[in-house]
């Protein structure tokens, strides 16, 4: 009951000076953060105009500059535009097979290989390297010459 007003609004009581600047203060907050694209709603539909953007796997050689963070191997990332560093091929998982097995649709539930074309390395993750992400602790996608 304390913040009902039983007067009307242009009736000055105790202080109304406070209360005028903290709205205003609010007010000129909410603007500001508005301009910069600061407001949770505005957060919210930028998330929901890019979450479902399709993205493609890349891949390249590992250099001095460009690698992976923490393993400090061939790095994987995604991009949003196709090109050829994003041609990737399903290999059986046994080396013995994989011949027999080219060209053939991959059964569900099956170990297999995904190998980049360009570079022929195995797409693999990485137990010992954790990263730490704003979703929480992350494990490093990584490319590396398995057998």
């Amino acid at each position: 009951m304390a913040h009902v007003r039983t007067y009307r609004p242009n009736v000055r009581v105790g202080n109304w000076r406070e209360d005028v600047t903290l709205e205003e203060d609010t007010l000129k907050d909410f603007l500001e953060r508005k301009e910069r694209g600061e407001l949770m709603v505005q957060k919210t539909g930028f998330l929901k105009q890019n979450i479902l953007k399709q993205l493609y796997l890349t891949s390249d050689h590992k250099t001095f500059q460009k690698c992976a963070k923490k393993s400090r191997l061939q790095e994987v990332i995604m991009e949003h535009q196709a090109n050829f560093l994003s041609w990737w091929k399903v290999l059986h998982h046994d080396p013995q097979e994989r011949l027999e097995h080219e060209g053939l649709p991959v059964p569900a539930n099956s170990k297999v290989l995904i190998s980049h074309c360009k570079t022929n390395q195995a797409l693999a993750v990485v137990g010992q390297h954790i990263l730490w992400t704003p979703y929480g602790k992350a494990y490093e996608v990584t490319a590396v010459a398995v057998v």
